[in-house]
């Protein structure tokens, strides 16, 4: 017997017939599953018949890839993300009780200090995203696709992210 089930496809919900077919048999079939979507999916691409349905197929949990709550960031990444619609679309998964969290990025390139606490403020009050997590994620030269820093141009080399997360948390810090 499968008790659990961890979607990891950041895709699953591009063809919203598809999945809603997917949580429909699970469904169908009566299957007694725990599901979670742990990979980040693209809340502007979801709709409440699909969180619903999700809801009734027996998902707890659902990962949001937001990476940035600034509009000129979501350009430059490629990421290009309807946030009203981001909005609207996690405080409807988490009214339905499906622990809702986030991945959220900073330190793109160009990124300034009011765009990163646009990121900060949006996790922490604005949407509410239950045991809210921040993805801080570290690029390596070999990395790339949209809506990563590195379709942007970034990378860290990673003796550098000690410093980096210092700098994070006193940036962080100084804006609670």
């Amino acid at each position: 017997d499968i008790g659990e089930l961890e979607v990891v496809d950041d895709c699953f919900n591009l063809d919203l017939k598809r999945a809603k077919a997917i949580a429909r048999g699970i469904i169908d079939r009566k299957l007694k599953i725990a599901l979670a979507f742990p990979n980040g999916l693209r809340a502007d691409r979801m709709d409440e018949e699909l969180i619903d349905l999700l809801k009734e197929a027996g998902t707890y949990r659902i990962f949001y890839a937001v990476e940035t709550a600034s509009p000129r960031v979501q350009k430059l990444i490629n990421k290009n993300v309807n946030l009203d619609r981001t909005r609207e679309i996690i405080t409807y998964t988490a009214d339905k009780g499906i622990m809702t969290c986030g991945f959220f990025m900073l330190g793109f390139p160009t990124e300034t200090e009011e765009e990163m606490d646009m990121s900060i403020r949006r996790r922490a009050t604005n949407v509410d995203l239950n045991k809210a997590l921040n993805e801080i994620l570290v690029e390596f030269n070999d990395a790339h696709g949209g809506g990563h820093p590195a379709a942007a141009g970034a990378s860290m080399d990673k003796n550098d992210f000690p410093t980096f997360l210092q700098r994070f948390a006193d940036y962080v810090s100084t804006k609670s």
